[in-house]
Formats: structure tokens, sequence, C-alpha cells
């Protein structure tokens, strides 16, 4: 049927071109190499596998819940032969009279600034008497103290002579 003069003209115009940068784009992605071409393991030992997966996990899961996992009965706390907590189980302890700066940081809440200060009070004051004498250092407190404590060597008693060079001239004799 031929078109009537009262429609309109048919759209003659063509859809605008691509973009250029959309040329330059492939339909489909591009192959690459790292595709398994078989899989990992054989399809008949893939349930074998999995059955030893699953027996291991129930079997450290039964473990954990036997052993106190949910209780807190996996961490054990050392403790002495009076009952209180052991505060130094290493054995680890030091002279703070001889000490230098790396033994000091060994110590629990003693960092760089205060492991100097402990030796410039012990150079400027001569070396401590008592452990207690550590609470003289700025920054020492009964806290610090308390927690290092356990990590100091006894000092010797008034009774028994210190040890180290002798005061004595050794020239003259006295």
């Amino acid at each position: 049927m031929p078109p009537s003069p009262s429609d309109p003209p048919p759209d003659t115009r063509q859809p605008p071109a691509p973009p250029e940068w959309a040329s330059t784009l492939s339909a489909s992605p591009a192959p690459h190499d790292n595709a398994p071409t078989e899989p990992l393991l054989p399809s008949r030992l893939q349930p074998v596998v999995a059955l030893i997966a699953v027996v291991g996990l129930a079997s450290m899961a039964i473990w954990f819940v036997t052993a106190g996992g949910f209780t807190g009965g996996l961490v054990a706390e050392r403790t002495s032969p009076n009952g209180s907590s052991i505060e130094n189980p290493t054995g680890y302890r030091v002279d703070i009279n001889t000490a230098r700066r790396v033994e000091l940081l060994q110590l629990p809440r003693i960092g760089p600034a205060l492991a100097d200060r402990i030796i410039e009070w012990r150079n400027t004051a001569g070396p401590y008497a008592a452990i207690d004498d550590l609470l003289a250092v700025p920054g020492i407190g009964e806290i610090t103290l308390a927690e290092i404590r356990p990590f100091l060597q006894p000092l010797p008693t008034a009774t028994t002579p210190p040890a180290g060079p002798s005061t004595n001239d050794l020239r003259t004799g006295q």
C-alpha cells in the first residue's frame, strides 16, 4: 500500500557511529594461559581427600572440646608449690648494679629511656644498696618495681662485701 499524504515520512537517518575506542575492544575475553588443563586431583580421588579432611576436622573438634577448649582448660598456668603464680618462669635475672642497657631492656615495662635513667642514677649515686632504691629513679614507681622485682638478682647484704675491684690502692696496699 502506498504511503498516504498524511503519514509522516519514514526515518531515513542512520544510527550514530560507535566511538573510536569501542572498536578496539574485543567481544570475547582474551584467552589466558593459566587455565588448568586437567583437575589437580583426579575425580576418583576427590571423595577420598574430602573424607580425610572431614575426619581430620572432626578429630580436631573432638580434641578441642575434650581438652577444655571452651572452658579455658587449654591454657595451663604455671604455679609455684604454694599456689601463687610464677612471675618469672624463665629464671632470667639481672644484677641492677652491673646490668648494661641491653639487659635492662629485657625487663618488663623498661624501655630505652627508663633503662638509660637507671644506669644514669647508678653512675651518679653509686651502686644500688637495695632493690627498693630503684624507686628513686624517675619513672619507676611501686607498680613497675613490683613487675620487675622477680627478674632482679638479690643484692648482697651489708655484711657481704660487694663483688668487683677493691678500693684499695694496689701500689700501697691500703
